[in-house]
């Protein structure tokens, strides 16, 4: 199901999270963006679902068949090109940790991996990890994983019941991730507490908007431009709104994207006709290309101590935006509809396993050779070296430090 609205809207998320990675025009909260692609993801992925349900031509290995090879080559396009620029500037440690967050990725479970070893999404320390904006695209894989079967579940309920039963398990899950979220910042990447965000889109599918009446499409603007209000306000204005996220704004943020969703499936929507201007729709094509190249680009800048602000911004923009039309125009339009050419076995063998064979085996080379300290040149092989000779005494220095007085004494550094 392809609406200009739509794309429009999804311009105008990954815009957000652009303008908050890039920490220039006072959108504190622009990480919401992520949250409107889980409601987009979720009713536009249930509403092909559903069509082929209701017609018995649904498949779930067509399903998956179909999504490796619409996110799968832009991404492991974009590996490539990311991790030999980060062989070429990072230093050794930092090496090692981005080909280990690169193992998890192609597993699918990168979420997991920035959920634990980091100090939570808003921390400094993550601002130099150059696929950390992949925990997303982990999560949407795990619901992928999970749809098909829950919307086979609720085909067999009935057309009546199905509905009401799905709105029960959102409210259940919206629930549940704001009532376990004990976990603070780490919570951020969990996928237990995002599935109600991809439910509320899933939900509004089986809402039918089909008033023509001049009243009607008032009502529809005026819903979906306070919704947009209420986006900007929580993007730019409030207070907070990072603390233990996903928090109470996540279900606000959500209720509001859906509502444009809704309003925009109608006619007489200002707003809807706003959002399906052209440069929002092209934006809006582009967004999956400019969410994953915005990132890294930023984080090797800042890695090579590149200072933020608007001429970093701008020239993030604008390098993303051609590395996006780059990838969409030469990727993305010309192997996502490979699904129909081959089977999902060869499918999930040229970008599932062999991606997955020669990440792991970049990463035993990266491991057993220390961060390849050589390529930074002689001086620097020296001096890893002589680090490596003093491991024991940091260690025992920082048992000093860290107040281990027995450990410290005993030169016990175990």
């Amino acid at each position: 199901m392809y609406r200009n609205d739509i794309e429009g809207l999804r311009a105008l998320s990954v815009l957000l999270v652009i303008l908050f990675h890039s920490k220039t025009g006072g959108v504190r909260a622009g990480f919401l963006g992520v949250d409107i692609f889980f409601v987009i993801s979720g009713y536009l992925i249930t509403s092909g679902i559903k069509e082929k349900l209701a017609n018995n031509s649904f498949s779930v290995t067509d399903f998956w068949n179909k999504r490796l090879w619409r996110l799968q080559p832009v991404l492991l396009s974009m590996l490539i090109v990311i991790s030999l620029a980060v062989i070429i500037a990072y230093f050794p440690d930092d090496l090692r940790k981005y080909f280990k967050s690169l193992k998890y990725l192609t597993f699918f479970s990168s979420n997991i991996y920035f959920g634990s070893h980091s100090a939570g999404y808003f921390s400094e320390n993550v601002s130099i990890m150059p696929l950390l904006h992949t925990w997303s695209l982990s999560v949407e894989w795990q619901w992928y994983l999970v749809l098909p079967f829950l919307l086979i579940g609720l085909h067999k309920t009935g057309a009546k019941r199905a509905p009401l039963i799905l709105l029960v398990i959102t409210i259940i899950f919206t629930i549940v991730s704001l009532k376990f979220n004990g976990g603070g910042n780490k919570h951020y990447y969990n996928f237990i507490g995002r599935i109600f965000e991809f439910l509320m889109g899933s939900l509004i599918t089986y809402v039918h908007i089909d008033k023509k009446e001049r009243i009607y499409g008032i009502i529809r603007s005026a819903a979906s431009g306070l919704s947009l209000v209420v986006i900007f306000y929580i993007a730019i204005a409030a207070k907070n709104a990072d603390q233990d996220y996903p928090n109470i704004y996540a279900p606000i943020i959500c209720l509001c994207a859906a509502l444009i969703i809704c309003a925009g499936s109608g006619k007489g929507n200002v707003i809807s006709k706003i959002l399906s201007v052209k440069p929002f729709v092209y934006t809006g094509n582009l967004s999956y290309s400019l969410y994953l190249w915005h990132w890294p680009v930023l984080a090797i800048s800042q890695y090579m101590g590149v200072t933020p602000g608007w001429g970093r911004t701008v020239a993030v923009i604008v390098s993303s935006y051609l590395l996006s039309w780059l990838s969409y125009n030469f990727i993305e339009n010309r192997f996502r509809h490979n699904y129909k050419k081959y089977s999902f076995r060869k499918s999930v063998t040229v970008l599932f396993i062999i991606p997955i064979l020669i990440c792991l085996g970049a990463y035993e080379i990266v491991l057993k050779t220390d961060g390849m300290p050589q390529r930074l040149g002689k001086n620097y092989s020296a001096v890893s070296k002589i680090d490596r000779q003093y491991e024991s005494i940091k260690k025992m220095r920082f048992n000093c430090y860290d107040g281990n007085i027995d450990k410290c004494r005993s030169g016990n550094i175990d």
